[in-house]
């Protein structure tokens, strides 16, 4: 088996390994937020005053269908932490559930030269908080999702030897509108774009990979009522 070949990937939920009928994993993150970049890729630094934390756990499971199909569901669990000045909120909750299934039209290693080929369509509930919809509002620390259904198809390119490995993964994110409850409008999401370049090498067998991994994220405009919200796109790389 190659090293790009396991359960659980840098990517999230990744794919079984050619011998496993079911796997289940799960996977904890935190992120120290530091700022955000704007419509114009420009980077802004938060005021020194406002500090914002996000721990995520992460369970999945995955399960064979048949040779070519597996099944797969993910749900987050989040951790939100923000303060402002002596005014602190700190939130616990469940974000966006999603079930996914995977094809393979080309199992890796099945050609020396060719890659492995993968499609995927992954569907998200609507079972975290948006932000119109956080209990808490000053901090607004109870959002844990960005909008309700999506819909996310997407395309992977797999190639290994051993005990190097490279993937390319490129898909996107579909939002269906729903109510702004603070708007009281119809909000629509714009489509999320993203292409992510991974590699790296297996140094223990099925126990330690190392990688590294290049992104890049692209939106355009959401619309409100149909109406376009400027410096809601963005481009960014990762």
């Amino acid at each position: 088996a190659a090293a790009c070949c396991t359960s659980a990937t840098i990517s999230g939920v990744g794919r079984l390994k050619v011998w496993e009928e079911f796997a289940v994993g799960s996977s904890i993150s935190h992120q120290v937020i530091a700022g955000s970049w704007n419509a114009d890729g420009a980077w802004v630094k938060n005021p020194e005053d406002y500090s914002s934390s996000l721990s995520t756990f992460k369970t999945w499971t995955i399960v064979r269908l048949t040779n070519d199909i597996e099944a797969s569901l993910l749900v987050p669990l989040l951790l939100n932490h923000r303060q402002l000045f002596d005014q602190a909120a700190t939130h616990i909750g469940f974000g966006n559930i999603e079930l996914g299934v995977r094809y393979e039209l080309i199992s890796i290693g099945s050609f020396s030269k060719i890659p492995g080929i993968a499609m995927r369509l992954d569907v998200g509930l609507p079972t975290g908080q948006r932000s119109d919809e956080a209990s808490e509002r000053e901090l607004l620390a109870a959002t844990t999702a960005k909008g309700d259904w999506s819909i996310s198809p997407s395309i992977t390119f797999e190639y290994a030897h051993l005990p190097w490995f490279v993937k390319l993964q490129t898909g996107g994110r579909f939002y269906l509108p729903y109510d702004h409850l603070e708007l009281s409008q119809t909000y629509e999401i714009a489509p999320t774009f993203q292409i992510n370049l991974s590699g790296g090498l297996e140094l223990v067998p099925d126990i330690l990979i190392a990688s590294l991994s290049i992104r890049w994220t692209g939106q355009a405009e959401s619309k409100l009522s149909g109406v376009r919200q400027n410096a809601s796109s963005y481009s960014l790389w990762s």
